[in-house]
């Protein structure tokens, strides 16, 4: 497979480029992203068999399963880097190794309900506090450690809808795959 066919298996829905200014339009479609996230990711779930939550979307990819569990805990670190931002002036928030933490047990051994579970009750709970934010408190920054740049909240809230197209694109990947990248 060619460099170029794994890039667009990697990112099937393209990057995401932090926008200058955001719209009062653009952070109510990334809301409804997000807050739709999970009820997509469980069709998905109850759609699949076994069988197919174990395949990668690509070569050397997650699967499904552990799609599910990557996008709790990534999803839950945003909600935490929010509420820093809101209670801190110009936070440094903890980055993660997300591989790592995908090479722990829990991703293997975990019921993926209690995964789709908090995702539907994460969500729920980071969205409401997403949609209550002040246009002052969506300009709130942090900094992250592996970028130069601050982050405003406007921003992430575009950043994390990307992030729920991005991993939804990956698990049709993994089913359309029919198992190919095993």
């Amino acid at each position: 497979m060619e460099n170029k066919d794994l890039k667009q298996l990697q990112y099937p829905v393209g990057g995401y480029d932090w926008p200058e200014s955001v719209s009062e339009e653009q952070i109510q479609e990334w809301l409804q992203t997000i807050a739709d996230f999970p009820a997509a990711v469980l069709k998905i779930v109850k759609e699949s068999t076994a069988a197919q939550r174990e395949w990668p979307y690509r070569p050397g990819g997650w699967n499904i399963r552990q799609l599910v569990h990557h996008t709790a805990d990534s999803h839950l670190n945003s909600l935490v880097r929010f509420k820093w931002a809101l209670s801190e002036d110009c936070p440094t928030i903890k980055a993660y190794d997300q591989n790592g933490w995908a090479a722990q047990s829990d991703y293997t051994n975990t019921d993926l309900t209690l995964s789709l579970n908090f995702l539907v009750a994460l969500h729920a709970r980071w969205v409401d506090l997403m949609r209550s934010l002040t246009d002052e408190e969506l300009q709130r920054k942090y900094k992250h450690p592996d970028h130069d740049e601050l982050r405003t909240l406007a921003g992430t809230i575009g950043g994390y809808a990307w992030h729920c197209r991005h991993h939804l694109a990956h698990m049709q990947l993994a089913i359309s795959s029919n198992g190919d990248y095993q």
